[in-house]
């Protein structure tokens, strides 16, 4: 059996990533990184969530090529069909903030949007349970329409 990381280790490296020592030259690409951390752990645990309530046809259609590049918003949309409308539009938030992050050079508002980050995650983790208790089916039924 293969070993797997666990999701909280992407929140942990995040918090060792904000506290390195590096030049300061180097802190906006620093703090985009930890960014970029916390969204991945976020929307994995998420992912290992759901992925546990799918059927095995269903289990196996999302992790298919086909749906790979999809399943940021499928599970953003899943999030929205269960009824769990502000934890959708938490991580809609999370993952606009990591691409804007990842993808744009500029320089400022990184650290607002670190702070922003944190209380997003923060916010999403304590939703974690509601998303575990979700019965099956529901999960099921709005995978199906969401894909």
């Amino acid at each position: 059996m293969v070993e797997m990381i666990e999701p909280k280790h992407f929140k942990q490296i995040s918090y060792l990533i904000e506290r390195w020592s590096i030049p300061s030259y180097l802190d906006n690409a620093k703090q985009k990184t930890a960014i970029g951390r916390l969204y991945y752990y976020v929307f994995l645990e998420i992912r290992e969530i759901i992925k546990a309530k799918l059927s095995p046809s269903q289990l196996e259609e999302l992790e298919s090529g086909n749906l790979r590049g999809r399943i940021h918003i499928i599970l953003i949309n899943l999030l929205y069909k269960v009824g769990l409308t502000e934890e959708g539009r938490n991580l809609w938030k999370l993952r606009d903030i990591r691409n804007f992050a990842d993808y744009n050079l500029q320089m400022g508002g990184v650290e607002v949007s670190l702070s922003e980050a944190k209380k997003l995650t923060k916010n999403l983790e304590d939703s974690f349970q509601k998303i575990r208790n979700l019965p099956e089916s529901q999960v099921q039924q709005a995978f199906n329409s969401v894909v």
